[in-house]
């Protein structure tokens, strides 16, 4: 049996945090699984009062202000949790194992967020606000902030599009021979053999040999091509039936597994979208590799397209 799953919800009232707790619950049936809601509410700081170089009457009256200001904000927390709460126990989550409470920001939201991330839980979720574009990553927001700075604990980042709740859940999982995709599997087969869901293990070969000046050197890169995906086959379908292998041993039933070998592709991200999407999936499961620091993150790796193109899909980012 599945051991007791422990996620935490980033949320914050808005429709982006429906759609995670949505998603949660549609991919925690059949799953005993521990739900964690924070919400990091902003705090007017006393810094701001006491460096006004004016007389303590109006400070009073300022801080005043900030108290009541304060006040509604963490009003508004409880009312975000509570409302949390309702949405996962109408969607049939265990009430009992359902907790949260507002938290006064401390370091910042994504700091917060991360902080309590590092405690133990096997995800956390995040909802797609400013992941959609790159301008809105090079922005800093929250969601962007945390999948950048959670080095151990998997990031699932929600789509735009909310589960529909029929039908068992569908996942892609992007591998290569990299001990990433191992761990994707890994954590893959951990909550899939505990549902329902379809594993779809996609692996795709992008083309080595591009922008040919002239017919007779297209030819010749093609032949080269066609060699070298020769002498990669059985190594490939090697390495699919490993995958394959870990998930049936994780107890996922073998018609709920598929595979996918595209090769000479152009793009793998734009690809293994393209394989999402045909196939009705859901969420597409990758390695960390590539955004582990800043710097890499806007260096257009695999992992960095897929999240900006998936609006519509969730992706869990695997560390």
């Amino acid at each position: 049996m599945p051991k007791q799953k422990r996620i935490l919800i980033a949320v914050d009232g808005s429709s982006h945090s429906i759609d995670a707790l949505n998603y949660v619950a549609f991919q925690s049936r059949g799953l005993k699984t521990e739900v964690r809601l924070l919400y990091v509410f902003p705090m007017a700081s006393d810094e701001l009062v006491c460096q006004i170089n004016v007389n303590g009457e109006f400070k009073q009256a300022i801080q005043e202000k900030y108290n009541e200001f304060n006040r509604e904000c963490e009003r508004m927390a409880r009312d975000s949790i509570d409302r949390a709460k309702n949405v996962l126990i109408e969607l049939g989550m265990a009430p009992e194992l359902i907790n949260g409470v507002p938290q006064m920001w401390q370091s910042g939201i994504a700091r917060d967020i991360l902080k309590e991330a590092r405690k133990d839980y096997d995800a956390v979720v995040v909802g797609r606000r400013g992941i959609s574009r790159i301008e809105a990553l090079l922005l800093g927001s929250v969601s962007a902030k945390i999948v950048q700075g959670s080095d151990k604990t998997p990031v699932w980042v929600v789509g735009n599009k909310p589960p529909s709740h029929t039908g068992p859940p569908e996942m892609l999982v992007a591998v290569d021979m990299s001990e990433n995709s191992r761990k994707a599997v890994d954590y893959c087969a951990e909550f899939a053999a505990g549902t329902s869901a379809r594993v779809t293990l996609c692996h795709v070969v992008r083309r080595l040999i591009s922008g040919a000046s002239t017919p007779s050197m297209e030819r010749a890169g093609e032949e080269i091509e066609k060699q070298l995906h020769e002498r990669m086959k059985d190594q490939i379908e090697q390495m699919l039936l490993t995958y394959r292998g870990i998930l049936v041993t994780a107890g996922v039933a073998p018609d709920r597994i598929a595979t996918v070998c595209k090769t000479g592709c152009y793009s793998r991200a734009a690809e293994l979208l393209d394989v999402a999407r045909q196939g009705g999936v859901d969420t597409v499961v990758l390695g960390r590799r590539g955004i582990s620091a800043v710097r890499e993150f806007f260096m257009g790796r695999v992992t960095t397209k897929v999240l900006n193109g998936a609006d519509d899909l969730s992706v869990w980012i695997v560390p």
